[in-house]
């Protein structure tokens, strides 16, 4: 391999790596990516109710959806503010109980 493809490789690589920290950073002044966080948020619910029933389970997961997001159809909502998310009422949990 002689000096210029060296060179070469070395710039592709830099610009590999520039574009990598761009997209890092763009990412950190936007937030979490949507969907990531969506298969998180499933993963999450589907670890801590894994021995309940599918309905005691979709019960949670369409509680805590309720409780993150604004809007009045799944397609428009969007999530609310850290500061206007409460804790899940003791009524919800109660009733998540019951379920079992």
């Amino acid at each position: 391999m002689n000096d210029e493809e060296k060179a070469r490789l070395d710039r592709r690589r830099d610009a590999r790596e520039i574009k990598k920290i761009r997209k890092a950073e763009d990412l950190d002044r936007r937030g979490i990516d949507y969907e990531r966080l969506t298969e998180f948020f499933f993963d999450l619910c589907l670890s801590w109710c894994q021995f309940l029933d599918v309905e005691t389970f979709l019960f949670f997961i369409n509680g805590v959806f309720l409780n993150i997001t604004k809007g009045n159809h799944i397609n428009v909502s969007r999530f609310k503010e850290i500061n206007e998310i409460e804790v899940l009422s003791i009524e919800f949990i109660n009733h998540l109980l019951a379920y079992r």
